[in-house]
């Protein structure tokens, strides 16, 4: 068996160095027959907000200038909280942005069942002290679940300017203010699409001045089918090795069974786009939102090592050594080299001949 691998760290910008690599250079990948893991996407767009005095009209607009000015200036900070404000309810959960929800595509009643059975043994208390937060939106089990895989967002991810730093004094009225958010969408909303929709939103809210910049784009991802040969390896490796499911943790799993073959834990399937986003669209053989390139092959969607959590918080971790021997990276290390053992072993797939392409 032969192994290619890819690398890129550019998960922050949305993977835009990825998917250029595989518009100029999908030749490359044409001997590979699976990739080693991967599964559903949802999608997701990230965009910049900015309120300036500049494009407004009003306010400070060459720089910064002091507080004291407030008396007698219009603020480009608060008409940038006031647009915010207008773009959602007000507890924030819901935007308010017309034809957002449009071609939105709704859970299955089989899908639903699945929920609610999973629903029924949920300790909701415990899943939000896991991930760090209070308490829900809701206080409904199936409708935590149903969010959580089959929900759409607009998150407001960060916002700066004028003065950043904290405790003292420092009069400023800020000149700009930009505000970060992700737009997490499912089949079959289109990313871009919502920014348009956006953009007429604030337009009709009476903020023609404020600036959009797009930062990028992920399209979502059905994924692959559970039943190939290189997730049929990851099974039989979480067979052998004996790992279970994380019944507290249901919203990034991508296993359409548990790691023992017995159910299905949360019932994930080729056509749920579910978890956090990735780039499965530039891989997978199931339906995506956009392709990109011209490689379409298997995804292994099963057995999962290894214990971290708090992502892209400051304290964000990853176990060396967890409470059981699964739990740590040795844990992981396992799996990964009984998966590959196991797909060398089962699959029916004839190795392809190599190319001039791959060979450069």
């Amino acid at each position: 068996m032969n192994l290619i691998f890819i690398a890129e760290g550019d998960e922050e910008r949305m993977d835009i160095g990825l998917r250029k690599f595989f518009q100029d250079h999908s030749d490359l990948l044409k001997e590979a027959d699976a990739l080693y893991a991967g599964g559903p996407s949802e999608g997701c767009v990230y965009v910049e907000l900015t309120t300036s005095g500049t494009k407004w009209g009003r306010g400070p607009t060459v720089s910064d200038v002091h507080g004291v000015m407030k008396r007698t200036t219009d603020s480009p900070a608060w008409r940038h909280i006031h647009m915010l404000a207008s773009l959602t309810s007000l507890d924030g959960n819901t935007p308010l942005i017309q034809g957002f929800f449009d071609n939105m595509e709704k859970p299955t009643p089989a899908q639903m069942d699945e929920l609610k059975k999973r629903a029924a043994n949920m300790n909701l208390e415990q899943m939000a002290k896991n991930q760090g937060v209070a308490r829900y939106m809701s206080d409904d089990p199936v409708e935590v679940l149903k969010d959580g895989r089959f929900g759409t967002s607009f998150n407001l991810d960060g916002i700066w300017g004028g003065n950043m730093y904290a405790g003292g004094a420092g009069a400023i009225l800020p000149n700009k203010i930009t505000s970060k958010h992700n737009f997490r969408y499912v089949p079959k909303m289109n990313g871009p699409d919502l920014i348009k929709k956006l953009r007429a939103q604030l337009d009709k809210n009476g903020y023609k001045d404020v600036e959009i910049k797009l930062i990028g784009d992920v399209p979502w991802s059905r994924g692959s089918s559970p039943d190939t040969d290189i997730s049929n390896a990851h099974k039989k490796a979480g067979e052998l090795l004996g790992v279970t499911a994380d019944r507290n943790g249901p919203f990034m799993m991508a296993s359409h069974y548990n790691f023992l073959g017995e159910d299905k834990p949360l019932g994930v399937s080729q056509a749920e786009a579910t978890g956090g986003y990735w780039p499965s669209y530039l891989f997978a053989d199931g339906e995506v939102g956009q392709k990109v390139g011209s490689i379409s092959i298997p995804m292994g969607m099963g057995a999962r090592g290894g214990q971290g959590g708090r992502a892209h918080a400051a304290n964000e971790y990853y176990a060396v050594e967890g409470s059981k021997w699964d739990n740590g990276m040795a844990g992981a290390e396992k799996l990964v080299a009984a998966s590959i053992y196991y797909y060398s072993q089962i699959t029916t797939v004839p190795p392809k001949p190599k190319t001039s392409a791959a060979s450069k």
